[in-house]
């Protein structure tokens, strides 16, 4: 199929403009995924899921703030700024005319959507979490392996500042919220390092992981976790999901953390919980 993306920008509330790519059905659909990313901006991974899914469905991916080639990178202006910026994309996409909306997460995206489902920021038709990473203190991850060992040099985390500066923050000093704690690999500038700050991580995770919100969901979920993932073990995540949610969470044999992402279970996977989602949620108003 002939690749039909389009790429523009959105507005946000403080004047700032976000990338979004959109790849819109050649075909009359109203069923609309939003997709974020992780703590790396991952556009060949995602992208790769869109023109799957583009025969029928319409998916809109954002580069979050921080994240793309405009000022201010690796940063946000305040806690909880991402919130509101997910609430202005959806504004954005609903004003095109599409307003049977699902969210979807990769990874860390995972931990943004549990704050929209937790602060219920938006309407939506159902939530769907790839390789969820949704909170580092959940008893789920996998710190060894080869693979984390290879990715030493990209991935890098340092603790002791977030723990010193996650402690100044209880007694109220907020003054070195804006300090780097992680570097990552720069998706928009090839063999370049992108540096994270505190205050953008923090404001990708759920205040209370003991106060999870995905037992109050009133829309459908659906996790899919490879049973490769070098991040999350995938057995601990699916016993751990059962405890919290009825909803389905499915191990997808000999895939990754990656490349469940745009794998054909995946796409089958997706297509069949889209489709059953809006027929019971037809279902449910025509009564």
């Amino acid at each position: 199929m002939t690749e039909d993306r389009e790429h523009y920008y959105v507005k946000m509330r403080d004047g700032t403009s976000l990338p979004v790519f959109a790849y819109k059905s050649p075909y009359k659909t109203n069923a609309t995924l939003i997709l974020i990313h992780g703590i790396t901006a991952e556009q060949h991974a995602l992208q790769q899921l869109a023109k799957k899914l583009q025969p029928n469905v319409n998916v809109f991916i954002p580069v979050l703030r921080g994240y793309g080639e405009h000022e201010g990178r690796g940063d946000i202006n305040y806690f909880g700024q991402y919130d509101h910026d997910l609430i202005d994309v959806a504004k954005s996409v609903n004003n095109q005319g599409y307003n049977r909306i699902f969210w979807a997460g990769h990874s860390m995206g995972c931990a943004n959507l549990l704050r929209v489902l937790d602060k219920n920021l938006v309407t939506s038709e159902g939530f769907l979490f790839l390789s969820p990473f949704f909170h580092p203190s959940l008893k789920l991850y996998k710190y060894q392996g080869k693979q984390e060992k290879k990715q030493e040099d990209l991935y890098k985390l340092n603790l002791f500042k977030i723990i010193s500066l996650a402690s100044l923050m209880k007694i109220g000093i907020h003054r070195f919220m804006h300090s780097k704690v992680a570097i990552v690999p720069d998706e928009f500038k090839k063999g370049n390092s992108l540096h994270l700050s505190f205050r953008l991580l923090l404001s990708r995770f759920i205040e209370d992981a003991k106060q999870l919100p995905l037992s109050k969901a009133n829309a459908p979920l659906l996790t899919l976790i490879g049973s490769n993932d070098e991040v999350t073990d995938a057995s601990k995540l699916q016993a751990w999901w059962q405890t919290q949610s009825s909803h389905q969470c499915t191990i997808v044999p000999n895939e990754d953390h990656n490349t469940i992402v745009h794998c054909d279970e995946t796409i089958k996977s997706i297509t069949q919980w889209l489709k059953n989602s809006i027929r019971q949620s037809q279902e449910h108003t025509a009564n």
